[in-house]
């Protein structure tokens, strides 16, 4: 291929050398006043401006005379000598590039970069030099010192780290490189190019190429951060969805997690800060960034009870306590908060290197805002869960599907465009207030003459019946000697009870763990049938009343695992996944569909 295009230039060039020859021999060709014969300087531009005199109209304008031209054509004047030198500045600035090219220079180059193993770098620029302002070319040579990759892309290099790393010793890779300007059109780099070209390569030195180095130092991140990736599958665009990331680095200590994945304790000075959010005459930190922008978070080795939020064309306005010991979570049906009329949706999860394994799910307990899904990486261990239709597929088939008390669960903006889908446990409205009324008063008129029973297999049983004062009293057997046994009384709970999870269904220990089955049960409609709670497929029976906003995120969800009630992770229905170790995950993926 080289040497195709050789003998192309070797016609041209002898053409280009005719004319570099005249133009070094008269560069003013056609112009002779600018030459250096003294006669001729002497000489022309008396001519010259008499010639240009003779031109002119001879008739002029007078007070008396309109200024209209009847006499000949006004000829312009010859051109400047600064015209003429530049063109002939131009022409040996033209024959000095093409002739006399400068070889381009490649300085060893170092970069740094904190990777994990088999992670691949971002784009960085080359650093070969072209005085002439060539187009440069590159290619790698060989492999580097340190088993790593380096991978050319037209002017720029990513690198990617060597998978057999342990990920915790920094390391050096250096590479060699060459770059050329030989594909930047026909030129010669002086008389040993000239020769070089002429012999086909055998003599001379062709002056396109230069060698260096690229050096990458390599270190691993703080111990204990992971990844967090997103892909945006949606309809709106990168520039148009915000993150916001907030979470306790320890007990009662909150903070923001930046777009380079720093830490920064929550403070509500920072609402008055340079670059603060203002909505509604209000002034609120700036925590937020695009999803542009997050192309390098990371998040610290201890982060708990942590939201990564995203929203729609506006970032969150969240406000911060005095004190600094919280902050305000958006509320989706309060139609004051400053995010109501904001399209959002969050991640949650929590992590401690060393002490908590990393747990992490996609959640509808509250709202529906959009559909997200997320991927755990660790090892050879890989799951997905979450949503992964459409957000108008979401909408459509919810308002398809569900019963006509949980259709005022839709909120819609002031044209009437879906904000989000609020959860039976955030708002009541209307005959949804007493929706589950009916299944709680059969549980409570079949175990009123019936005695109840429930096993959980090596942990738990419990029996029990309705009392004379209305109340479900019940005793716990702990299987496990280190359990809590013990009898207790339950008030029949209401239906916001039972969607929220909350009041007679609050416990500890064994207790707490029936209550949690119990609760589940009611709103998965099969709580008069104890020996049916861990059977999946009975879930959500045709003849029973149950959480019908639950049911349809659980057909949505992959696998059929969504988190549609506080206690919908029993039985493993919810969308969380948690690692066995409490190592940092690979990575984790947020995907916005």
């Amino acid at each position: 291929m080289k040497y195709a295009a050789l003998v192309g230039w070797v016609g041209a060039s002898a053409v280009a050398a005719g004319i570099g020859i005249a133009l070094l021999a008269n560069p003013a060709t056609g112009h002779a006043e600018t030459s250096n014969s003294d006669t001729t300087s002497s000489s022309r531009p008396s001519q010259a401006k008499a010639t240009a005199s003779s031109a002119r109209t001879v008739r002029r304008p007078t007070s008396a005379t309109p200024k209209a031209r009847t006499g000949p054509a006004r000829v312009k004047p010859a051109p400047t000598v600064d015209v003429l030198r530049s063109v002939q500045a131009a022409q040996r600035n033209w024959f000095q590039r093409t002739f006399e090219a400068v070889t381009p220079t490649f300085p060893s180059q170092t970069r740094s970069e904190a990777l994990d193993p088999g992670e691949t770098s971002d784009p960085f620029q080359l650093g070969g030099v072209d005085t002439d302002g060539r187009r440069l070319t590159y290619a790698v040579h060989g492999t580097g010192t340190g088993g790593g990759t380096l991978k050319i892309s037209g002017s720029q290099a990513t690198y990617t780290a060597p998978t057999g790393w342990n990920g915790t010793d920094p390391y050096t890779d250096t590479f060699q490189l060459t770059t050329s300007d030989f594909w930047s059109g026909p030129h010669i780099h002086g008389l040993s190019g000239l020769i070089n070209l002429l012999s086909f390569g055998l003599l001379g030195s062709s002056g396109h190429t230069a060698t260096g180095t690229v050096t990458m130092s390599v270190e691993p991140y703080s111990a204990g951060t992971f990844p967090v990736d997103f892909v945006n599958n949606s309809s709106y665009d990168s520039g148009q969805i915000y993150v916001t990331v907030l979470g306790q680095t320890s007990k009662d200590h909150w903070a923001w997690v930046d777009q380079n994945g720093t830490t920064h304790a929550i403070n509500h000075d920072d609402a008055n800060a340079p670059g603060h959010l203002v909505k509604d005459g209000v002034n609120y930190a700036n925590m937020s960034y695009t999803l542009g922008q997050a192309a390098n978070l990371r998040m610290p080795p201890d982060l708990q009870g942590a939201r990564i939020y995203v929203s729609v064309a506006q970032p969150l306005y969240i406000g911060i306590n005095q004190d600094n010991s919280g902050w305000t979570v958006p509320d989706p049906v309060g139609v004051t908060n400053p995010n109501y009329g904001t399209v959002y949706d969050w991640f949650e999860f929590t992590f401690q290197y060393g002490g908590v394994p990393f747990g992490g799910n996609t959640t509808q307990v509250d709202q529906f805002g959009l559909p997200l899904s997320f991927t755990l990486t660790q090892g050879s261990f890989s799951d997905t869960r979450g949503t992964t239709a459409t957000r108008n597929q979401v909408f459509t088939t919810y308002q398809n599907s569900v019963p006509t008390e949980f259709q005022q669960l839709v909120i819609n903006d002031g044209q009437g465009n879906p904000l989000r889908i609020a959860s039976p446990r955030s708002v009541q409205p209307g005959a949804l207030a007493h929706y589950l009324d009916e299944p709680v008063n059969d549980f409570w008129t079949t175990y009123k003459t019936e005695s109840f029973t429930f096993t959980s297999p090596g942990s738990y049983t419990v029996t029990g019946q309705i009392n004379a004062n209305d109340q479900f009293a019940y005793t716990v057997t702990a299987l496990n000697p280190a359990g809590v046994s013990g009898n207790y009384v339950m008030d029949r709970p209401t239906t916001a009870q039972v969607f929220a999870g909350d009041g007679p269904f609050v416990g500890t220990h064994e207790q707490g763990a029936f209550l949690a089955q119990l609760d589940a049960a009611f709103n998965r409609g099969v709580a008069a049938s104890p020996d049916q709670w861990g059977n999946v497929a009975a879930y959500y029976p045709a003849d029973t009343k149950y959480n019908s906003y639950a049911q349809v995120f659980h057909e949505l969800g992959l696998d059929g695992k969504n988190y549609g009630f506080p206690y919908d992770d029993v039985n493993g229905q919810s969308s969380v996944l948690i690692l066995n170790n409490s190592l940092p995950p690979d990575a984790v993926t947020i995907t916005i569909n």
